[in-house]
């Protein structure tokens, strides 16, 4: 989708949520802010950094995508996360770069299949993988597309779970787009929506705005109070 006049604030240490339909653009934002598609106009700073001024590997120590669907390939857990480190020449691994490695599957509890092909994990341990490898080089954002599409409601709660710790130990922001409105509510800072290649509103949990909200989903949402937290649910009538 073409978007036009786009323009979005995350700060650090922050779970943006990007909310539209299939079509509506999220694809394409985030194809701009990988340099996968360069915009025509307009600027993309990461941490007062300008984008288009970084060569791929510069990039890649800045943001890490984890999209929704993930190939690992033939790979052990333990392969498939140090192969993301940037800085290797020819897949050769320092001792920091081994030990970067180990400790960061000890962080997202994999030891037990450090060695395990990642193909033959669960759902919820894939992404886990997914995660760690996103981490390993400390990146200032982090983006998701569709993060939670095929994993079941326990391994979703653990989601949500691991990426709030994530926010709150690490230099990190995290992008995610998502169209589970529950979900949403549950896990963002800050949401941004999107309809037609334009952002038509942002907000934090508590001013959300059921207008916005219904606009670009076509159906009533309302905000109400979820376990003493405003949530987004679909209006039903009683």
């Amino acid at each position: 989708y073409i978007l036009d006049d786009v323009s979005l604030n995350l700060e650090d240490r922050k779970i943006g949520i990007l909310l539209g339909q299939n079509g509506s653009g999220k694809t394409t934002l985030f194809k701009n802010i990988l340099r996968i598609k360069k915009e025509e106009k307009g600027t993309i700073l990461i941490d007062n950094i300008d984008i288009s001024t970084l060569n791929r590997s510069k990039l890649s120590l800045l943001i890490s995508y984890v999209p929704q669907n993930i190939e690992f390939g033939n790979l052990t857990v333990y392969e498939s996360i140090i192969l993301g480190i940037t800085n290797n020449s020819f897949f050769t691994f320092s001792k920091e770069d081994n030990e970067k490695t180990t400790a960061i599957i000890k962080k997202m509890g994999l030891e037990e299949v450090a060695f395990e092909n990642v193909n033959n994990l669960s759902g919820g341990q894939k992404q886990k993988v997914a995660i760690a490898r996103a981490l390993i080089n400390k990146p200032k954002l982090i983006i998701f597309d569709e993060p939670t599409a095929n994993l079941d409601l326990k391994n979703q709660q653990l989601f949500i779970k691991t990426i709030k710790q994530i926010v709150n130990e690490n230099d990190t922001s995290v992008l995610i787009a998502l169209h589970d409105i529950n979900l949403a509510s549950k896990l963002g800072d800050v949401f941004y929506l999107l309809k037609d290649g334009h952002i038509i509103d942002s907000f934090n949990i508590d001013n959300a705005n059921e207008d916005s909200l219904s606009d670009i989903f076509d159906t009533k949402i309302i905000v109400k109070n979820i376990n003493g937290r405003k949530g987004f649910a679909l209006y039903e009538k009683e």
